[in-house]
């Protein structure tokens, strides 16, 4: 009998094309725990300055990053920057590369980034983290796609001021795999996707709809705080996760901030950044139910919200696990 094993292979690599949408099919042998992205790509600056380099820069090359199932079922719906985010909760710090420096220097220069972000399948810092897996030897077609930034690198940068832009990108993907899984194992799906929240007024009861009744269950929210694509601590005021009169957690930024750099074990905590888990000691027991005889009404958030300047959004990262589809 064959022991349990990982493998890592290579599946291929990801064209690019300036604000289009381009797939790869990835492998289906065994069970897909993890993929990699190497990216690596060239911005060119000109004799004026770049300026004002926006949230997690350096992933931002990637505008929304999808993984599906025979291609309906949406496991993964993400730009770039919130895959680094997601990335520093899993693993404690930033991914290969994604924590360089983005060169802002006035002249005729180019710089070469590399970048490695992951895209995990499985259950970081969970007691059972191969509850969820992507079975890709089970199911039929997997496709990873990628829709890419504007080659003037005005998806980056608040001014490019004539940089010449981004050439030479490649996205080369490797897969981590479980061989020799028991046939008769049974994997759930750990779905990542995210709304989008304008701040528009100064709030104390600012909603924010999480789920309908769909009967998947939420293993933790992750709120970025932007002002004008940049991180700021100072839209959120007070949070409040509930089901109608049923409160989940009731707390302040500063108290979640606390928790995210002891549980997650950070150096620093991310400026914006707050992350909501269910569950203690990684105890899926404790994800929440979303479903309609469950709860007593829709999951929801509401936050105290303070309106200061510019376009403020809360941009809402949401981790379930549900089966897969079909």
């Amino acid at each position: 009998m064959q022991p349990v094993s990982q493998h890592y292979a290579p599946i291929g690599q990801v064209d690019y094309a300036s604000q289009q949408r381009k797939t790869l099919e990835i492998d289906r042998t065994g069970i897909l725990t993890e993929l990699q992205l190497h990216l690596q790509y060239t911005v060119t600056s000109a004799a004026g300055a770049i300026s004002v380099p926006w949230y997690n820069t350096l992933s931002r090359i990637i505008r929304r990053l999808e993984v599906l199932v025979n291609g309906k079922d949406t496991l993964v719906s993400l730009p770039g920057e919130f895959l680094e985010t997601l990335a520093k909760f899993d693993s404690s710090v930033a991914p290969f590369g994604a924590d360089d420096s983005f060169v802002l220097t006035g002249s005729t220069t180019a710089t070469t980034y590399n970048v490695v972000l992951p895209v995990r399948f499985d259950l970081p810092r969970s007691s059972n983290p191969l509850l969820c897996a992507l079975p890709a030897e089970r199911l039929g077609q997997v496709t990873l796609a990628i829709t890419w930034a504007n080659a003037d690198i005005s998806d980056l940068v608040g001014t490019p001021n004539s940089a010449t832009g981004i050439s030479a990108v490649t996205c080369e993907v490797e897969g981590r795999y479980l061989l020799g899984a028991n046939d008769n194992a049974t994997f759930m799906a750990r779905v990542l996707d995210y709304d989008d929240e304008t701040v528009s007024a100064t709030s104390t009861n600012h909603q924010v709809t999480i789920d309908t009744g769909t009967g998947v269950r939420y293993r933790s929210l992750t709120l970025v705080q932007l002002r004008d694509y940049i991180a700021v601590d100072n839209v959120i005021n007070d949070i409040n996760f509930g089901s109608g009169t049923q409160v989940f957690q009731h707390r302040k930024p500063y108290f979640v901030r606390g928790d995210n750099r002891k549980t997650f074990q950070l150096d620093t905590v991310q400026t914006g950044v707050l992350r909501i888990g269910t569950e203690m000691y990684g105890n899926a027991a404790m994800w929440i139910n979303s479903a309609r005889d469950v709860l007593p009404a829709d999951l929801r958030l509401t936050l105290d919200v303070t309106k200061t300047s510019g376009s403020e959004h809360i941009h809402v990262i949401k981790e379930s696990i549900r089966p897969y589809k079909g």
